[in-house]
């Protein structure tokens, strides 16, 4: 069993590793790693969204504030990717995509740091309910939106709703867009 630390990490590592990739190629294999780093942050993000701060919330008074502050993040962040959903890796967007990074990386590297969100929530939560809190994020990971949707609530019963309901539109769009090869390592 993996607790909700471990899995906000790994997903971490994934958009990392999804955007050194998008750094290293060029042309057709660049845009198949935008595509894979767009997916990869969607996703990140909704589960997050849905399942962390929330956690953050119930925590209270710093937490909350954290909480507040990331879904902040999560905005421009998600804005920023439907700026560059479906497009190519071009002169032209590669330093959009290295602008959003740029700003990502350091919203992930606050989470990651003492005192950062997910530092309050290992220090808030018992190990038991760290582990539950993962079950729950991996499987609400798997029935969030795969692209960005910045005009969607970003909590409450709206937010759930919304993403389940864009999920199918997001599934098809998927469908006509090329992804990295499965054989390829995504961490």
């Amino acid at each position: 069993m993996v607790d909700v630390i471990q899995r906000v990490l790994d997903d971490h590592s994934e958009i990392k590793h999804a955007y050194e990739r998008v750094q290293a190629t060029q042309g057709e294999d660049a845009d198949k790693w935008l595509n894979q780093l767009i997916w990869s942050i969607a996703k990140h993000a909704a589960a997050e969204e849905l399942e962390v701060y929330p956690l953050l919330d119930k925590l209270g008074g710093q937490a909350k504030a954290l909480a507040d502050e990331s879904r902040k993040d999560h905005q421009k962040t998600k804005e920023a990717l439907s700026q560059l959903d479906g497009k190519k890796v071009t002169p032209e967007t590669r330093p959009q995509i290295d602008r959003m990074m740029e700003e990502l990386l350091q919203h992930i590297a606050m989470e990651e740091s003492q005192d950062g969100d997910l530092d309050v929530i290992r220090k808030g939560l018992s190990g038991d309910e760290l582990l539950e809190a993962g079950k729950k994020y991996e499987k609400t990971r798997k029935m969030v939106p795969t692209r960005p949707h910045p005009d969607a609530p970003d909590k409450g019963a709206f937010q759930s709703l919304t993403g389940f309901l864009a999920l199918p539109i997001d599934k098809m769009r998927d469908l006509f867009r090329s992804f990295p090869d499965e054989a390829q390592d995504l961490h």
